[in-house]
């Protein structure tokens, strides 16, 4: 996974989260780590612990979206970028897993994915069920589609898996927007669209974010949220 590191470090700005595209196409770091890609079929999956594998996957996700997006484009439709997320793929330990699958699959516990008309990624006999991981909500701020509001590229050490995702999370959770009064936090799309993961409904969603808001205006804005006996959250735009 070193080849990871090197592609991460060659190809973000200083924001960590916009990849230089045009510079990467042309780097020799690109090149090698294609040349590396190969070496997944290696990987003993059955060897790893979940914690490894979820670090392992997360890292493959993001290094696979930016690898796709230069070998084949991502389209702006939502026809053009679902077919990016069935069809970029990697042959890792003989298996085919491809964005859609690691994310919904592996790393959300083999969840239905919210485009609509979709099903769950593997079937009950499908021998990649077995590479399933608990599902843990703070992975959607590990994970870069390629969209402008996706959470920043980092590597993941599955020694330190747990503080750099609690980071990741607080991180993401502390960017967001107060509402034009001050007196909500207006949510990225992920809490709506995977609401599930973090709740059954806008309070549970609530309760789970207030843990990691550390900012002291964006603390007391939801501390009020819950105060209410009718919670209701508000989303930003995703772009």
């Amino acid at each position: 996974m070193s080849s990871v590191k090197t592609l991460y470090v060659s190809s973000l700005l200083n924001d960590g989260k916009t990849v230089d595209y045009a510079s990467l196409s042309k780097s020799s770091e690109f090149e090698e780590f294609k040349a590396q890609t190969t070496q997944l079929n290696d990987v003993k999956l059955d060897e790893m612990t979940e914690t490894e594998r979820k670090a392992f996957f997360i890292n493959v996700y993001n290094a696979l979206t930016i690898h796709g997006i230069l070998s084949l484009g991502c389209g702006d439709s939502l026809f053009e970028r679902l077919q990016f997320y069935a069809k970029v793929s990697y042959s890792i330990d003989k298996f085919v897993f491809n964005l859609n699958e690691i994310e919904n699959g592996v790393l959300r516990e083999n969840r239905r994915s919210p485009t609509p008309f979709t099903k769950i990624p593997f079937s009950a006999d499908d021998p990649r069920l077995k590479f399933t991981s608990k599902c843990d909500p703070r992975i959607h701020f590990a994970l870069n589609c390629g969209a402008k509001s996706c959470p920043p590229i980092r590597f993941y050490d599955p020694e330190k898996i747990e503080q750099q995702l609690d980071l990741a999370t607080k991180a993401f959770v502390n960017g967001l927007e107060l509402s034009e009064n001050g007196k909500s936090l207006r949510l990225s799309k992920i809490f709506y669209w995977y609401r599930n993961d973090f709740g059954s409904n806008d309070r549970e969603i609530l309760e789970w974010i207030e843990p990691f808001v550390t900012a002291p205006e964006k603390k007391e804005a939801v501390k009020n949220q819950l105060k209410g006996k009718d919670v209701k959250c508000s989303y930003a735009p995703y772009d």
